[in-house]
């Protein structure tokens, strides 16, 4: 059994908890611009902090080189066929 990284938790719960600050104000006319600037410029980073725990939770679990010709393998194909498909509907 591995071992539970407890500051990954962390690092989620806090992002989570950004992402509902980011979201949750409802501007009125009441509402201080710099508070709304203020709170989505010192949430932002939670959308980093969700990418970097996605990182650290995926990449150790195969080889790198592995890992990138799957995940491409899941892009690219389905991008082909959608960009394909779309240029189809425009064109004709």
């Amino acid at each position: 059994m591995k071992e539970r990284l407890y500051w990954l938790d962390i690092t989620r719960i806090l992002a989570c908890i950004m992402v509902v600050l980011m979201h949750s104000p409802i501007p009125s006319v009441q509402t201080n611009g710099l508070f709304l600037a203020s709170l989505s410029y010192f949430t932002a980073p939670s959308i980093g902090l969700f990418f970097m725990v996605s990182g650290v939770l995926l990449l150790p679990v195969m080889n790198t080189r592995l890992f990138i010709k799957k995940q491409i393998t899941k892009i690219v194909f389905p991008l082909f066929f959608g960009a394909s498909f779309i240029s189809f509907l425009i064109f004709t």
